[in-house]
């Protein structure tokens, strides 16, 4: 890891918005990575896991800013899944809607939403 200081806002900007683009492709790589079982889901923590490395982190102020905002993107890019149960899955039916001009069926929302909970829980 490198620390590089800025010298102005706009650079500051520059290197905040490519260190986030680079961890949500990052995001997304594990993801894919754990959906083709080529990473083991045991070296996931929960949120004990996440409790303990935001107390080590917090050795040093900006390292603790550092991870909260890690953590921060971590949950955008999760939320935004296309899992009917997440933010994603609601862009979904939205996107669904708008290009068929109705709402798709309470009953399709629902199994939608009963299958999102079921693989949230089994993932």
């Amino acid at each position: 890891m490198k620390l590089v200081k800025a010298d102005s806002l706009r650079d500051s900007l520059a290197y905040g918005y490519k260190d986030t683009v680079s961890s949500i492709k990052s995001i997304y790589l594990t993801l894919r990575s754990l959906l083709n079982r080529d990473v083991s889901p045991e070296l996931l923590g929960g949120p004990i896991e996440i409790a303990s490395q935001t107390f080590a982190a917090a050795d040093d102020p900006w390292i603790l800013i550092l991870y909260l905002g890690m953590i921060s993107v971590n949950l955008a890019v999760v939320n935004f899944l296309p899992i009917p149960v997440l933010d994603g899955g609601h862009m979904v039916f939205l996107i669904y809607e708008k290009l068929r001009g109705k709402p798709a069926s309470e009953t399709v929302r629902a199994a939608a939403t009963w299958l999102g909970l079921i693989i949230i829980g089994v993932v």
